[in-house]
């Protein structure tokens, strides 16, 4: 199915040597199997990808939470149709994010929240409606966020993505 040998080899044991389980506390894992590290197109590395960098998050933000820091998670997407192609529904989320990052208002309500940054990661999956890509966002903040900076941030991202979308058409 593809060219790639790394992918073609991802799973498989390597050269002569015998696979193992190994057990090291609670973590298995095997040994003598080739992987190819490709998290975007391998459905067996990106898993294990996806669930390590998951933990690191994770880790890092009860850490931020417990030193009184706050955090709140963003969900963005893009409307689409199953004729939209890949390519311009994410150039257009990625564009749409910039934009509204960048408006005044955003930066205000942000400001005003405390905001330091954000961890972020992409997600595409596939449906009826064609190619879904979105982002999950972690915002940190230098204290908990309150319920009305988490209305005005919320109202201010809609809002200005949302602009931005129907713009584009």
């Amino acid at each position: 199915m593809t060219t790639n040998r790394w992918l073609r080899e991802c799973g498989l044991p390597l050269g002569v040597s015998d696979v193992a389980l190994i057990q090291n506390g609670d973590h298995h894992c095997y040994s003598g199997l080739s992987t190819c590290g490709s998290g975007w197109v391998c459905p067996v590395c990106s898993a294990k990808i996806r669930f390590r960098r998951a933990d690191e998050i994770s880790r890092a933000i009860a850490r931020a939470i417990e030193a009184g820091y706050g955090a709140i998670f963003v969900t963005r997407t893009i409307p689409h149709t199953a004729e939209d192609e890949l390519r311009t529904t994410l150039g257009y989320l990625a564009e749409g994010r910039r934009w509204a990052a960048n408006q005044r208002q955003v930066k205000q309500a942000r400001a005003e929240a405390g905001y330091l940054g954000c961890i972020t990661a992409k997600e595409i999956t596939r449906g009826n409606n064609g190619w879904h890509p979105h982002t999950h966002d972690v915002e940190v903040f230098r204290e908990p966020v309150t319920p009305t900076a988490y209305g005005k941030l919320s109202r201010e991202y809609f809002d200005k993505l949302n602009a931005f979308y129907v713009r584009q058409g």
